[in-house]
């Protein structure tokens, strides 16, 4: 049986992920960030991506064919709003950057054979100018998420 690691399993997408790959017969397991407020899906744990020892320990305890990197971090929610800019960017980097390199890192040191899937977003393209999008429209981000 295959076994699958969402990170981000508490966010809509993880939910739905789970749901899809159960249905085809995979084992999921799923990490959330630790002060997330929403309850736990089965088979989740809380894991904090900004701490590279700690990532590569519960990578190498959960030994996925798969991994889904869904973690993100949105702009959009009241108490986020009221913190500055320069939080909100290193916020966004923290969980887009270092926290995706620690996966990346950890996937490597037990040998590299995991599958990985990055959910990036439509904002690095910038202003949708009506044309469909694909791997060699150009990148021009208008946001840090």
């Amino acid at each position: 049986m295959p076994r699958a690691l969402i990170i981000g399993a508490a966010g809509q997408d993880g939910r739905l992920l789970t749901e899809f790959l159960k249905a085809r017969g995979y084992d999921v397991r799923g990490w959330t960030r630790p002060a997330g407020n929403s309850a736990l899906p089965a088979n989740a744990r809380p894991v904090n991506l900004l701490e590279g020892d700690v990532v590569a320990r519960e990578l190498t305890r959960e030994e996925p064919d798969e991994i889904y990197y869904l973690a993100a971090f949105h702009h959009a929610t009241e108490d986020e709003i009221r913190i500055s800019e320069e939080d909100l960017l290193q916020r966004s980097r923290d969980v887009h950057v270092v926290g995706w390199r620690h996966v990346l890192r950890a996937v490597e040191a037990a040998g590299g054979e995991a599958r990985l899937f990055y959910a990036s977003s439509s904002h690095v393209f910038g202003v949708n100018d009506g044309e469909f999008q694909n791997e060699e429209t150009p990148f021009a981000p208008n946001s840090p998420y």
